[in-house]
């Protein structure tokens, strides 16, 4: 069974849902998409980019700011056709022009895949004010970092200092 975004590029009729969902425009930043019309707008103008680039971003939407791996990417965007990873990095290239000022979103997560940030993370996060108690001091902060177990002493400095940033943190663990 296929998905909303593999009916449109197939030209197939769409669930409800499906309809519902994708004849709103999406927005952030400067960035519009309207999907069933296939289009991406910059700063209110048409960028040009062609179907695999759009159905890659159609994907990396649905997946709401996770990673998406090639692996994925691959089946979805190339369903009936066999690629080699360079296809997938050339769509990236060309989908981080086409987003111009806000190709920013499109980040390469290393060995994993790649995601789109739909909000910009300065709106979504106020720093506390200094004189401001962390409002979540009576709950443990737990931060799990995925790398390799040279790099855990820069990243144990770098939430040290944090810590000592936010008042009312009392421990700090690295998982």
């Amino acid at each position: 069974m296929r998905s909303d975004i593999e009916r449109i590029r197939f030209g197939e009729r769409l669930s409800e849902a499906g309809r519902v969902a994708l004849a709103a425009r999406i927005q952030f930043g400067s960035v519009e998409i309207v999907p069933c019309a296939r289009t991406l707008l910059v700063d209110g103008v048409e960028a040009t980019i062609g179907g695999r680039a759009f159905d890659l971003l159609l994907l990396l939407l649905e997946a709401k700011g996770g990673i998406v791996p090639k692996e994925e990417i691959v089946r979805r965007v190339w369903p009936t056709v066999t690629v080699i990873d360079s296809n997938v990095k050339v769509q990236v290239s060309l989908l981080r022009r086409a987003l111009g000022l806000e190709r920013w979103r499109l980040k390469t997560i290393s060995g994993r895949g790649w995601l789109l940030v739909a909000d910009h993370p300065a709106s979504a996060v106020q720093p506390p004010l200094q004189s401001e108690r962390w409002q979540g001091a009576d709950r443990p902060l737990i931060i799990v970092v995925e790398t390799h177990p040279s790099a855990r002493d820069c990243v144990m400095r770098a939430m040290s200092d944090l810590a000592t940033s936010c008042a009312g943190v009392t421990r700090l663990s690295l998982l």
